[in-house]
Parts: C-alpha cells; structure tokens; sequence
C-alpha cells in the first residue's frame, strides 16, 4: 500500500525538480545596486536561493542566513507541491498521517546545513548592503528525500504491523 505512495511521491519530486523547478523563474532579473549575478539561477542542476542584508561587514551572517531560510522555504515549497501533485490521484483518506509526517520534514534543517554552498557573497561598503547567493545540488536533494521517504515507510509499515498483532491478539482473547 505505501509503495505505490512512495513511488509517486519520489516521481512527482524528481518531475517537478528536474522539468519545472527553475522554469517558472525570470530568466532575467536586475535589481539597482546589486551584483549581476544576484537572482539568476546559472546551473540548472542545482537548487538556488538568494539573500540580502543591509548593514556594515558584520551583517555578512545576516544575508547567508537570509539565503539559507530562503532556500529551506524553497525546498519546503517543493516538497509540499509535489506532495498534492502526486495525490490528485490517491485517495488520501488511508495517507494521510503518512503525508503529515513526511511534510514536516525534522532533518531538513540538518540537510541544509550540511550541504548547502554559498556560491557567491558580495559586500557593497558605500551601500553597507550584502548579498549572498547558496545552493545544493538537486540530486543530492533527491537522494536525500528517498531516504527519507523508506525511513518513514520502515516506521508505518511496523506501526501497521505492531496495530495488527494488537487486533488479533484482543480477538484470540475472545475465543
């Protein structure tokens, strides 16, 4: 029952990662005063998210951790539109504690943090204004949630079992 769950949360992911993700993007965005590089997605193959602060040197940690939360809001947001993707066709009444779960996603903070990469930061110091620019490969993404996924699948699939042998065990004390 979960397999073919599984599978299609794993198909909707990778589809929308790899055919839509970065397409519904501007191809082309100036902003005044910042790098020419900031907004643009130059690599395909990778997930990218952009930050800012305004500040002296010191707000440098500021705009990566504006960077990183955006590109955790990013990979939150294909996560959960890859999840209603996928069960337009599922009957989600029997899914959904399994779905609860796997949009929660506890470890993706871990995830980011361990492989995120700031390709880019730029200090402008008569604007006092700072610019970062992070990624993480999109298949390592997808490594990742895979994992993810059969751990979950592991949990409720002996939550099922463990619920079964309850059933019949409160029957065999009826006979």
């Amino acid at each position: 029952m979960y397999e073919s769950l599984c599978l299609s949360l794993l198909s909707a992911l990778s589809s929308f990662l790899f055919d839509n993700h970065n397409t519904t993007m501007t191809q082309t965005i100036h902003i005044e005063g910042a790098p020419s590089w900031y907004g643009k997605s130059s690599n395909n193959s990778y997930i990218t998210s952009f930050g800012y602060s305004k500040g002296d040197l010191n707000y440098l940690d500021l705009s990566k951790k504006d960077c990183k939360r955006n590109l955790e809001d990013s990979l939150s947001q294909l996560i959960t539109i890859s999840t209603t993707k996928s069960f337009q066709k599922h009957d989600t009444i029997y899914y959904n504690d399994f779905l609860e779960t796997y949009k929660k996603n506890q470890d993706l903070n871990s995830f980011i943090l361990t492989n995120i990469h700031y390709e880019e930061i730029y200090h402008k110091k008569d604007s006092q204004e700072t610019f970062s620019k992070c990624t993480i490969p999109k298949v390592l993404f997808l490594e990742y949630e895979k994992i993810k996924i059969n751990e979950i699948k592991k949990s409720y699939s002996k939550f099922k079992l463990d619920k079964n042998i309850e059933i019949l065990d409160e029957e065999s004390k009826k006979l």
